[in-house]
């Protein structure tokens, strides 16, 4: 109603109020009578305005922000819906980067141009029967004017987006640039090193590629926009040459010569709107490929998660049991195996440890058993069910993940610590001694982490990061929990203490720890060698010590250097 009915009626009263201004003056009329006419129409047009603006206002702005807001909050539901494996591919980031810049935005334009295209066809079948009523000739004008623009729009519109698609690389590099200036962690390391000078040199290459794609297509986009206004200039001289023509031979007068203008402006104006409906028909579908390669990512593992096979249930009261049968499996290249036929059996609550050289496979193995990705070949089952077969959601709730980055969340303490409902805080906070930060900090379990948010929030130091990190897991009861790295960055004591608590055999969870520190998995149950891909030797500390092969070697090496530092 706002926008089909009450906008032209408002542009109908504007065009008379002009026309009967114009020729009541050449007319004669008294003063009065003009001025309380004008007054009546003026009075019309707040009050159409009134409505009009109440409803941009009250209504069109605030839904907007609300639909803008879900638009980006599905893009990040998606996300978390997206299998791991699609992240490690460029293609896919550039999809992503390109949806997060236009997705929402491009969705409101549409739904925007849908209410524009019911006006604009409103209000130009109102202006239309008033030109036909009156010279058609200004019509046909008018239309052809638009006609040519729109062809040139559908030219130009297909040159900025080719030219934005080869700029979403580059564009990419700039976000990290500016993301890597915003991490605290990370300013730090530039300012102590040489670094700062090649980020320069990087952002510098990046800034100068996309400058060269413009520089590439702005001559034609130049012709195309140059060619655009001549057309709309050329129009415009000739309907003042005709209407000019017609008032001199008096065929129409002063106020409708007034009335054709504004009247053709206000068509060209709904006219623009019409053909831009067409425009971007064909432009959409251009933006609207990249954001479908977004959301038809594959999803199948994370799609598992509503899947109503998946009917098995995990109880983590006791550590899980966990069979790796003939696993094999590769990144990319077919013929590069990252892992190759791991067989691994662990009974519930062991303790697991898997050692090797960078590179090995130590990681690959984690993620798999997480199923971020699946194998190429073979199976793991988790208490002899394929994990496959179960619901993926839940069975990372009853695995207590810690990483070696020690990831911390800008949020507080006690969001940080609930991270996984199996965690009793706490149990985490005793074992880890992160409690004792916290006093020595002054800090609750509402504090937040970071001073990304809030100027009093707790900066955390390398060693109390993983410290953090350790507490959500740590004191709870899942089936099975990874430590990647535990002891990076901590002091010995802590270090012995809470590798203490990991391997008691008091502890039900099943453990796997993937570390280079040899000392500290000596008590574990069974320790796995990994070397390029494959299980290179298993048993335990003493078993692997008299066996002297590969772990043999990497634990007299360790025990030298550490006699040396001592």
């Amino acid at each position: 109603v706002i926008v089909c009915v009450l906008a032209p009626i408002g542009a109908i009263l504007g065009l008379n109020i002009q026309k009967y201004t114009v020729n009541a003056i050449l007319d004669g009329n008294q003063f009065s009578d003009i001025f309380i006419c004008i007054i009546f129409l003026v009075l019309l047009q707040c009050l159409l305005s009134f409505f009009i603006n109440a409803f941009q206002d009250f209504f069109i702005d605030i839904k907007s922000q609300k639909i803008n807001y879900l638009l980006s909050r599905e893009i990040y539901e998606e996300c978390l819906k997206t299998d791991y494996k699609n992240f490690d591919n460029s293609d896919f980031y550039s999809c992503y980067s390109w949806t997060i810049r236009e997705y929402s935005q491009k969705c409101r334009d549409a739904m925007a141009l849908i209410v524009r295209i019911f006006g604009s066809f409103a209000g130009a079948l109102t202006l239309i029967v008033t030109f036909f009523s009156l010279d058609w000739i200004m019509f046909i004008i008018t239309v052809i004017t638009m006609m040519l623009n729109t062809f040139l729009g559908l030219i130009l519109s297909k040159t900025k987006y080719i030219k934005k698609e080869e700029a979403i690389l580059d564009g990419r590099k700039l976000n990290y640039i500016s993301r890597i200036f915003y991490q605290d962690e990370l300013i730090k390391d530039i300012k102590a090193s040489a670094s700062g000078q090649k980020i320069l040199d990087f952002y510098d290459a990046s800034s100068n590629a996309i400058i060269d794609i413009s520089k590439k297509y702005c001559k034609k986009t130049f012709y195309i926009g140059i060619l655009s206004k001549c057309i709309t200039y050329i129009s415009v001289g000739c309907m003042y040459v005709y209407l000019t023509y017609q008032a001199l031979n008096g065929k129409i007068e002063i106020g409708e010569f007034v009335t054709f203008i504004a009247a053709s402006n206000m068509l060209k104006n709904y006219l623009v709107s019409i053909f831009d409906f067409f425009k971007v028909a064909k432009e959409y579908p251009l933006y609207a490929k990249r954001i479908n390669e977004f959301f038809s990512a594959d999803k199948a593992i994370e799609g598992s998660v509503d899947s109503s096979s998946k009917s098995y249930k995990l109880s983590s009261e006791r550590g899980f049991s966990v069979s790796f049968e003939n696993v094999s499996f590769h990144y990319g290249e077919k013929n590069k195996f990252s892992l190759s036929n791991i067989n691994l059996k662990i009974k519930s609550g062991q303790k697991i440890a898997i050692v090797g050289d960078n590179g090995s496979g130590k990681t690959t193995l984690v993620k798999l058993l997480l199923r971020l990705y699946d194998p190429v070949d073979g199976k793991i089952t988790v208490n002899d069910v394929d994990i496959r077969d179960l619901n993926i959601k839940e069975y990372r709730q009853n695995i207590g993940v810690s990483m070696q980055e020690a990831p911390v969340l800008a949020f507080s303490i006690k969001d940080n610590l609930t991270t996984y409902s199996k965690n009793n805080i706490d149990n985490s906070l005793r074992i880890t001694g992160f409690e004792k930060t916290m006093i020595r900090r002054n800090a609750t379990m509402e504090t937040l982490v970071t001073k990304e948010f809030d100027t009093n929030g707790l900066v955390l130091s390398g060693g109390e990061k993983r410290l953090l990190s350790l507490a959500k897991v740590i004191g709870g009861s899942f089936g099975i929990i990874v430590l990647d790295e535990p002891s990076s960055a901590l002091d010995p004591n802590v270090e012995a203490r809470i590798m203490s608590q990991v391997l008691d055999k008091n502890n039900t969870n099943t453990v796997f720890i993937i570390s280079h520190r040899l000392i500290n998995i000596i008590d574990a149950d069974t320790i796995f060698v990994m070397s390029n891909g494959s299980i290179a030797e298993s048993g335990s500390h003493m078993e692997l010590m008299m066996q002297k092969g590969k772990y043999y070697e990497m634990f007299i090496k360790q025990t030298k250097t550490n006699d040396l530092q001592t």
